[in-house]
């Protein structure tokens, strides 16, 4: 415990107000520490018998690990800046093997089982390896595919690898790439690579004359991230010039593009190419631009029917609704996803939408991203 508070100091944590909380229930002990607004319970659990999902030290985070309940954007990359220093001098100072920065159930990444390389079932979104355990996995190169998105090495043989295809969670942080704890870090150029995320358009694949939900933002709302504030639901129909038109009043929304592109920039620039001369008009620039985003999540059989994109519009949540498309949309991809299974996504967000705000936060976190 005097080596984990040390580093956390180090990290920026208070360490000179900790206190043991005394309700905590079983053999483990709970510290609770604040880190400038935010308080957090470091749990100890250092029995030689303990089982093997139980960590040496286990951070209790919450929600605040999610973007969506920063008070602002500066504020979650202090937080995120803290706990990611945290875990890289915690996992040298007491020589771990293994430790998860984000580890959602849904992810299976808590080691049930010794060796590791038979306990963990999906790596973490961040985590921290010790040399031998990288070497078991047979290197990073093989741990990942595509290749990871940041990786990073640090004293004592340990590796820091991060598999995003994005900035965080969509969030405004990154890890840093230089800092006195880091021995070398750098972030993958997918692009270069030939592992860039692909853009296209979903619509691409409805004829003239079919209706969809598209999700946009208008042109001066358009940045690195789509905000659930930003986006607006559109329920529209495909013209004989391959335009898109609000269902309601005809009124031009965007281009449809049918070729694929490999920058968002360019892509945004097509579907807004051509805006037709006409006293009203409603240009948005898509959203739904992941390659993982099927068509049939986005076509409706009638202007007023619903399907995936009006049911996760629907969903009352903080969480990106944004990257719960591209979640289902990954799970869409697989081989054996049938329309009984498009089904049961449909079956499932009508589910959510009957909870609560904060229960419907939970379940996604924890079984859709």
């Amino acid at each position: 415990m005097e080596d984990a508070l040390e580093q956390a100091g180090l990290a920026g944590f208070d360490i000179e107000n900790v206190e043991e909380n005394p309700h905590a229930a079983g053999e483990a002990t709970y510290l609770n520490v604040d880190y400038d607004q935010w308080n957090f319970s470091f749990v100890f659990a250092s029995e030689d018998d303990r089982e093997p999902g139980q960590p040496l030290l286990r951070v209790d985070c919450g929600d605040t690990i999610y973007p969506s309940e920063a008070d602002s954007s500066s504020a979650y990359r202090e937080l995120m800046d803290g706990l990611f220093e945290l875990l890289c001098r915690g996992a040298v100072a007491l020589d771990v093997d293994y430790a998860a920065l984000f580890n959602p159930e849904s992810r299976n990444s808590i080691a049930h089982d010794r060796p590791f390389i038979d306990g963990i079932e999906e790596f973490p979104r961040l985590g921290v390896y010790s040399g031998e355990l990288v070497d078991e996995f047979g290197g990073v190169d093989s741990m990942f595919d595509p290749d990871p998105w940041y990786t990073a090495t640090l004293a004592g043989d340990k590796f820091v690898v991060a598999d995003a295809p994005s900035d965080w969670l969509g969030g405004p942080w990154q890890p840093p790439t230089e800092a006195e704890y880091l021995d070398h870090a750098e972030f993958v150029d997918r692009e270069d690579s030939g592992q860039a995320v692909g853009l296209s358009d979903p619509f691409a694949n409805l004829d003239a004359g079919e209706y969809g939900a598209d999700v946009g933002v208008e042109p001066d709302d358009i940045s690195g991230e789509f905000t659930n504030d930003a986006l607006r639901l559109r329920r529209v129909r495909v013209d004989d010039e391959r335009n898109l038109r609000r269902v309601d009043d005809d009124a031009f929304v965007r281009n449809v593009v049918d070729k694929k592109h490999d920058d968002q920039l360019d892509l945004i620039q097509a579907m807004l190419a051509e805006i037709p001369r006409e006293p009203h008009t409603d240009e948005h620039a898509s959203a739904l631009l992941h390659e993982a985003i099927p068509p049939s999540f986005v076509r409706l059989d009638g202007p007023d029917d619903e399907n995936v994109v009006t049911k996760v519009m629907n969903l009352d949540t903080d969480v990106s609704k944004h990257d719960l498309l591209i979640s289902l949309g990954r799970v869409a991809q697989q081989d054996d996803f049938t329309d009984d299974d498009l089904d049961s996504i449909e079956d499932a967000l009508d589910t959510l939408d009957e909870l609560d705000g904060e229960n419907v936060d939970t379940y996604i976190r924890q079984n859709l991203l």
